[in-house]
């Protein structure tokens, strides 16, 4: 939870200032929340990122408990009822992770295409025509000469073309 201390000082002068100090949520449990956000909206991106999360993770908790056996004392600990704003927080940002992985799949690979092509097409659902449906022809007859490409050997005046996963032709 954030809390808003007041804390009152003198300048050199003797004027008493009002100070705010706000504590942002607690630093530590803030930093585990944002490693969560990356790993979470990032992972088809980057699979390996929850590995190295992980890892981090360990080591810090290993770090953390030796400092605490060495350097403070037990700290009182205090009975909560829920983790109380960290959950609104948290459900968000899966909520976005969800939404950002589906459409970097999406975007990325041939999902979108195939499935399209599925109903759209093929009747068999075998997908044998897939690779030619994502193949764009064009006829080079009407180029000039100096700017006409190279004709196949077998003399077809027909190019053709992979499409771009993506759909975009370039």
């Amino acid at each position: 939870m954030s809390k808003v201390c007041y804390r009152t000082t003198s300048d050199p002068n003797g004027v008493k200032l009002i100070t705010m100090v706000i504590t942002l949520l607690s630093l530590p449990s803030f930093s585990l929340v944002i490693q969560y956000g990356f790993v979470t909206i990032f992972v088809a991106a980057f699979p390996l990122a929850p590995l190295f999360a992980l890892l981090n993770n360990v080591l810090e908790m290993r770090l953390d408990a030796t400092k605490m056996l060495i350097y403070n004392r037990r700290p009182v600990s205090q009975r909560v009822k829920n983790i109380g704003v960290w959950y609104g927080i948290l459900d968000t940002i899966s909520r976005i992770a969800v939404i950002s992985n589906a459409l970097i799949i999406a975007f990325t690979s041939n999902f979108v295409p195939k499935v399209m092509y599925f109903l759209l097409h093929d009747q068999a659902q075998d997908g044998r025509d897939f690779f030619e449906h994502t193949l764009v022809s064009f006829n080079i007859s009407d180029f000039h000469n100096e700017t006409r490409p190279n004709p196949r050997p077998d003399g077809d005046q027909t190019l053709i073309h992979q499409v771009e996963s993506s759909g975009i032709c370039w």
